[in-house]
């Protein structure tokens, strides 16, 4: 024996089994908590929260019932019967910090890797079903989606792989994680075929960085999409106001403070990002252009909070009227991004984005030409094309104000928290998260907030497009198309290089 090895004596051994049983035991009681009383409470009150601020009670029918009861027993029964199969075959417990010590790949979890967890969002949607509850279903079901996706793919399942190794792999390649149809259509020898065709294309796209020259003069293809995005934005507004009943005047200034003040918003985040160079190099931050998205909405906030106080109109409502156009900007700006190379994602071994012109931002700063990277860009303008429609479906529902800003919030968070995992930012104290997650879950939380307080207040009705509003902000594209043209010098011009004024 080595005089470096540690001999316990019998009750020293003794004490470190009890210390082990303690700590096991401590685990054991932090996931009851969580996942048995914390996560089905917050579910709870997020949907009861929604429901209140829409207040308009979801009718219960025979067959949503019945519907919802044989959801929540059947996923009852799959989270007990995959939860005893861990435990007799796997010889532990369904505990990620307790994992068993044996890869379990048959029974459930030869149709699916993670059935607790399609159980326990089976079960959750029976419940909504069966109280029922739109808020549960629209955003209780959806934030319990987004969760476990973002746990199993990040957290877990690289577990998983180092615990067991090749095994897992070959695991992860024939079974499905969540829905047993997804892997059959991902496998597919046509789906292979269209992704590689698709991302043929979107490289032809990302690597057109340079609009045109002009003497001194660059032009990039950022400036044009970005300029068209903020034009159709700003005309959506118009149309918006004007159905709310405010003079073609009035829906001018507004129009043109906010692309304004979205721009300003995104130049000072920038700033504030780059502040330590800021200090010591003041000139160098006027003249490099940077834009940051997150202060776009920090920008509007700023220019509508006294408008609407001067001008005695409801904030939430300009607020909804505001998120009802502007993810038509935010869906064609990232892909301006796309064509720039910045909101890059992280290097990967799959069909992606690659740059190899000497113009993108990724090559400019990275060094990393013809690498593959994640498409986070069209993972961003997919999300807000799918907010431009589900937003504006609500707006032509007509709900009190407030209700589409709160929406709005709540799902941009959601998109946009998962979108940050992708991409090839710095992380937070050494975790897996990023300033980005930080800033998704306040936006989330922020919804939520709203959606309470919106209960408390008398707020007026948001009121639908007519064929009279559209005709009337035709007074107002002249304004606009100026605006859009301003917008493409602010964001399209670069002097003798990229990324300088």
């Amino acid at each position: 024996m080595k005089w470096t090895d540690q001999i316990y004596s019998a009750d020293e051994a003794q004490e470190i089994k009890i210390n082990s049983k303690g700590k096991r035991a401590g685990i054991i009681a932090i996931y009851i908590f969580l996942f048995l009383l914390v996560v089905p409470l917050f579910l709870l009150a997020s949907g009861w929260i929604v429901d209140g601020m829409i207040g308009v009670q979801m009718q219960g029918q025979p067959l949503t019932t019945v519907s919802g009861a044989v959801l929540l027993i059947s996923g009852a029964f799959l989270m007990g019967g995959a939860m005893l199969q861990l435990i007799r075959h796997g010889n532990g417990l369904p505990i990620s910090h307790l994992p068993p010590e044996n890869l379990v790949d048959h029974g459930l979890y030869q149709y699916i890797r993670h059935p607790i967890y399609s159980g326990f969002l089976a079960l959750a949607a029976g419940v909504a079903l069966v109280i029922p509850s739109i808020g549960m279903l629209t955003v209780s079901l959806p934030l319990l989606l987004l969760g476990m996706i973002c746990y199993v793919r990040f957290y877990e399942e690289p577990a998983l792989n180092k615990r067991y190794g090749p095994a897992y792999e070959k695991y992860v390649e024939t079974t499905p994680a969540l829905f047993p149809s997804v892997l059959s259509v991902t496998r597919s020898a046509w789906y292979k075929v269209a992704k590689k065709r698709f991302y043929a294309w979107i490289n032809r796209i990302a690597n057109h960085t340079v609009l045109f020259r002009y003497g001194d003069a660059i032009f990039v293809s950022y400036g044009l999409l970005c300029a068209l995005g903020i034009t159709l934005f700003m005309q959506h507004v118009a149309v918006s106001l004007l159905a709310q009943g405010m003079s073609a005047y009035e829906a001018g200034i507004f129009i043109a403070g906010c692309g304004l003040a979205g721009v300003t918003g995104a130049r000072v985040y920038w700033w504030l990002e780059h502040i330590r160079s800021l200090i010591h190099e003041p000139w160098w931050g006027l003249k490099k252009v940077g834009f940051v998205s997150w202060g776009v909405p920090i920008g509007l906030l700023a220019f509508t909070v006294p408008f609407a106080l001067l001008n005695s109109y409801s904030l939430l409502l300009l607020s909804d009227v505001l998120f009802a156009g502007m993810f038509i900007g935010y869906s064609l700006g990232r892909i301006g991004c796309l064509t720039y190379g910045c909101c890059y994602g992280k290097l990967c071994n799959e069909p992606g984005i690659v740059y190899r012109n000497d113009y993108a931002k990724v090559n400019r700063l990275k060094h990393t030409h013809g690498s593959t990277r994640f498409p986070t860009q069209l993972f961003s303008a997919a999300h807000g094309l799918l907010l431009i429609l589900l937003l504006n479906a609500i707006l032509y529902a007509e709900p009190r104000a407030g209700v589409l800003t709160v929406f709005a919030l709540l799902y941009y968070g959601m998109g946009r928290f998962y979108e940050e995992f992708y991409r090839d930012r710095d992380r937070v104290a050494d975790t897996i998260f990023t300033e980005g997650h930080v800033g998704s879950v306040a936006f989330i939380l922020i919804g939520l907030l709203l959606a309470l307080g919106i209960q408390q207040f008398n707020v007026p009705v948001l009121q639908a497009w007519t064929m009279e509003s559209v005709r009337e902000s035709l007074v107002i594209l002249p304004l606009v198309g100026l605006m859009g043209v301003l917008m493409f010098l602010i964001l399209g011009y670069h002097h003798k290089e990229l990324g300088r004024w």
